[in-house]
Parts: C-alpha cells; sequence; structure tokens
C-alpha cells in the first residue's frame, strides 16, 4: 500500500520498538532484520533490551541496527530486563517484540495501528489478530487500512482483570 493511502492529520508520532532478548542473538538478529525489511513506519527508535547475555553475545548485538542498547551486566529476570527496556524508550508508543518473532508485514501495520491510536485517544493497546477476542464489527475504528474493531468485552467466564 502507499503512503497516499492515509492522509494523516497528525504528524507521525515516534514508536519505540523496544526487542527483548536474552542469550538469543541469532533470534534476536532475524527479529530485528525482519521487522527493518517488513516495517515501513515513518519515525522509529528501535531499542534492544538484554538482560544480561555474556559479553560476547552482548558485543554481537551492539552490531544490530539499533539506536539504543539496554544491556544489562547481569541476570535479573524477564521483568527487570521489560522495565531496563521501557525506561530507554522515548517514543510515544511502545511496541514490545520478542526476540523471535519474525515481522511478515504488511509493511503499513504499523501506520494502522498508530493511526487508529491517534485518531482514538481511548484506545489504549492495539491486537494485531486474536479469535480469542472477537470484535465487534458494528464499531469500526477508524484510520487503519486494514478493517479495524473494538473488542468491548472479555470471553465468557473471564475476569475483567484477565482482559
Amino acid at each position: 500500500m502507499s503512503d497516499s493511502l492515509i492522509q494523516p492529520t497528525f504528524e507521525w508520532p515516534m514508536v519505540s520498538a523496544l526487542f527483548i532478548t536474552y542469550k538469543r542473538f541469532h533470534h534476536l538478529e532475524n527479529a530485528v532484520l525482519a521487522f527493518r525489511e517488513h516495517t515501513d513506519y515513518p519515525n522509529l527508535e528501535i531499542v534492544i533490551a538484554d538482560d544480561g547475555s555474556p559479553p560476547e553475545v552482548q558485543d554481537k548485538i551492539r552490531q544490530l541496527p539499533a539506536d539504543v542498547f539496554a544491556l544489562l551486566p547481569k541476570n535479573r529476570g524477564l521483568g527487570a530486563n521489560n522495565n531496563n527496556g521501557l525506561r530507554q524508550c522515548s517514543g510515544k508508543y511502545i511496541l514490545m517484540i520478542q526476540d523471535d518473532w519474525i515481522c511478515q508485514g504488511p509493511p503499513h501495520y504499523l501506520r494502522d495501528a498508530v493511526a487508529v491510536m491517534e485518531n482514538h485517544p481511548r484506545v489504549g493497546i492495539i491486537n494485531f489478530a486474536s479469535t480469542l477476542h472477537p470484535p465487534d464489527l458494528n464499531q469500526p475504528l477508524n484510520g487503519s487500512i486494514e478493517p479495524c474493531y473494538v473488542t468491548p468485552k472479555p470471553l465468557e467466564g473471564r475476569e475483567l482483570e484477565q482482559f
């Protein structure tokens, strides 16, 4: 899809793409490269947070095409790694990515998500696809090339806190 299909009434805000990793350089490298290849968002910051991988792994991580490296000197667990990475993000929005996720596009997916969030300030999270939480097709959200809808309620039998 071309840029001409989305005519935002705003400037594209910074999105921080936060990659979370630990001792899995090969997965991380594939994830970062696929993300860069299949994402056409115009205002990105790539942050890599590593949870204390050995020095030789962190040396390789520093060679990846990223803007910020949040590399912990020792393993402190997933929560500490997430928090360390989040502190380094400067974007209005944060896309958290595990090191084994391979982006396949379409290239405009992130522009769609940001456009929906900019057009609907009450939207706090975007889920790109889910059969667990069916959308309400009577509540479309504008701003996206792809169809986007409100998911109004949790699954039957679930607590609201799990939604």
